[in-house]
């Protein structure tokens, strides 16, 4: 390989034009760092420019396109009669015989056009190697422009790394697609990529590389990257560039905001491998940037690129984060707005750590509003404790995106009543992102791993991927990322998931408002088209006292033998305020369900209660709304 030829990385479709790629800026940055120049073409956005962005925006982030999306790239790349393509189509549109035109229309114009015009534009650069990201659903898409450089420059090295051509796939990949593809990265590439450049330049084969798949043949995995501090900072000039020359009227999508990691792996999942999860391939395990790094990490992207928003890679907030990178974000003399994928367990003072973090947007890993079918996942969380943390989220100003999962075996018509009632009273926190959907099979998952020990039948990869590739060309279940599998449900379990769904429906359409406000020896609480409530002093400690999940056993204890206090009483308003939506419980567990109006801490909820309840320090009555003064001797909780 000539050193003064250029690495051109691509980016294909159905990247979203949202975003600059991390993986791939990642790669240009670690290029350039070992002498190879290179520069990033952003050829999903020169398709979605052509087809409009609006269509291409919708193919690039409806996860139930993505075998339509992949499948348009394979009938250009081998010819829509040998991936039967008309028959895919038929059987996506349903009888929709409009709509099949339209796909039809689309995979033989706009797809095939676009491929021609993305290899000359590759080409055109001059490369010495092409590299393409395949991360989501971009494999079909760089496979098809993978092949027509080869067409017209058969000596220029094409290599594929990212997420959906890890492991075995990446392996398989590499054996059917040979013809076109000389090498591609099986795991992390930050250390087999440079690797592999040098390689080239002294004329090694590219196979004797760690982490690097050609022809089928890898001699060893990639290594893990434990020092993540030594990575450059991704190099996002390419993408502000493109997206500054865009020709046509609209423009690309609305910038969500800069991809930066601060960790990789899951430290949850080596202790407890979620059972649906296949997001780490063999990277499961965690490793973190040192705070001070991650700093000068979003200091350097945010100045340089003129942005505030930014986009956590990690699959998981590190729990050690809200002791030393969250202040530290706090700090700054910025007003950033951030996104992380986090767990949900999380008290009253994370949250607040979050919020002052700039932490704006969250994706807690709900899944379920049921604690049986949260254990049947390995969770490690209760229904109340995802309650506790939407109720925090609402009062602190963060955004929740999450999705309500089914079909988990062992799974009963119980469990949906729960989350059906659940969802009901709930109408005044943040809602999920739809109905239900059926939990899928995903490969490097404990459910893909060992189906047989979670009674899953007839594991299968996903039918679309019979139209990828030519009959007999592939093994889609080395292929495969997506499984599919036999689901016995009974009647009864039907029904109980559509009335779960109809209320979640409800939830999300007609979202409700209801807050709690901190009085002298009363809380307030107003709900919409509801004159303010004013809670007894006994109701006003309840709520307060269970702004963390408790139980009733535990709360019952705390109680019990208290002068002033009945028994009786403490129970009734138990149960008037889990059926008005005050409190939530599964019978097992009780939190508050009701935000307050305001961000508050947990030494305000403390002193509050210091001060109300009698034998906290500051005596005194407290007068019942409706009723006399009188002393109600509780604990002092919290």
């Amino acid at each position: 390989m000539r050193t003064d030829r250029p690495v051109v990385l691509v980016m294909a479709p159905w990247a979203s034009t949202s975003r600059p790629g991390l993986g791939v800026s990642l790669m240009k940055a670690i290029a350039a760092r070992v002498g190879f120049p290179a520069s990033l073409l952003y050829l999903n956005m020169d398709f979605a420019e052509s087809l409009g962005t609006e269509l291409y925006e919708h193919f690039a982030t409806q996860p139930g396109l993505f075998g339509l999306s992949e499948h348009l790239f394979a009938a250009t790349l081998h010819g829509p009669a040998a991936v039967k393509s008309d028959a895919m189509i038929e059987r996506w549109c349903r009888g929709d015989e409009a709509q099949a035109l339209t796909l039809r229309s689309l995979r033989d114009g706009p797809v095939r056009a676009f491929v021609a015009r993305a290899a000359e534009t590759v080409l055109a650069r001059g490369p010495g190697v092409v590299g393409f990201s395949c991360t989501f659903n971009q494999t079909m898409a760089s496979l098809a422009i993978a092949a027509e450089i080869k067409t017209r420059a058969p000596d220029v090295p094409v290599v594929l790394g990212g997420g959906c051509v890890h492991g075995a796939m990446g392996l398989e990949v590499s054996r059917v697609a040979a013809g076109f593809v000389d090498a591609v990265f099986t795991g992390e590439a930050d250390e087999a990529f440079p690797a592999f450049l040098e390689a080239r330049r002294l004329g090694e084969p590219a196979h004797g590389v760690p982490g690097v798949a050609s022809r089928g043949v890898q001699r060893a995995s990639a290594p893990l990257v434990h020092d993540l501090d030594s990575l450059p900072v991704p190099d996002y000039s390419d993408y502000f560039a493109r997206r500054g020359s865009w020709r046509t009227a609209g423009g690309p999508a609305p910038f969500e905001g800069l991809p930066f990691e601060s960790a990789r792996g899951c430290w949850w999942g080596q202790k407890s491998h979620c059972t649906f999860c296949g997001l780490n391939n063999e990277g499961m395990a965690f490793r973190r940037k040192s705070p001070g790094r991650v700093l000068h990490e979003v200091r350097t992207l945010t100045r340089e690129h003129r942005q505030t928003r930014l986009l956590a890679a990690d699959n998981i907030l590190d729990h050690r984060a809200y002791e030393d990178l969250l202040p530290g974000l706090a700090a700054e003399p910025t007003h950033l707005r951030l996104f992380y994928e986090i767990k949900a367990n999380l008290k009253r003072a994370q949250v607040a750590a979050l919020a002052s973090a700039g932490i704006r947007w969250v994706q807690p890993g709900v899944e379920s509003l049921s604690s049986h079918v949260l254990r049947l996942m390995g969770k490690g969380i209760s229904a109340m404790r995802i309650v506790q943390a939407l109720r925090l989220f609402a009062e602190f100003g963060i955004t929740p995106s999450y999705n309500i999962l089914c079909g988990f075996p062992g799974e009963t018509e119980e469990d949906y009543r729960g989350m059906t009632d659940l969802a009901r009273r709930l109408r005044h926190l943040p809602p999920p992102s739809g109905t239900s959907s059926v939990v899928q099979v995903h490969r490097f998952s404990p459910y893909f791993a060992s189906p047989d020990r979670f009674g899953l039948r007839n594991v299968r990869p996903a039918w679309f991927y019979s139209h990828l590739f030519p009959e007999g060309w592939v093994d889609t279940s080395r292929l495969a990322y997506f499984f599919e599998r036999d689901e016995e449900i009974s009647p009864g379990l039907v029904d109980a998931r559509a009335r779960l769904d109809e209320a979640l429906r409800e939830w999300i359409d007609a979202p409700a408002r209801r807050v709690a406000r901190l009085g002298p020896g009363f809380v307030e609480v107003s709900a919409d088209s509801e004159p303010p409530r004013t809670l007894t002093l006994t109701e006003s400690v309840l709520l307060v006292r269970l702004d963390e999940v408790t139980t009733p056993e535990a709360l019952e204890s705390e109680f019990a033998g208290l002068p002033g206090v009945e028994p009786a009483e403490v129970s009734a308003s138990l149960g008037s305020m889990v059926r008005e939506g005050l409190l939530a419980t599964d019978g097992k567990e009780i939190v508050s369900a009701v935000p307050f109006e305001h961000p508050t801490s947990p030494e305000t909820l403390r002193a509050w209660l210091e001060l109300w309840v009698s034998g906290g320090g500051a005596p005194g009555p407290a007068a019942d709304a409706g009723g006399p003064a009188r002393r109600v001797r509780l604990p002092v909780l919290g």
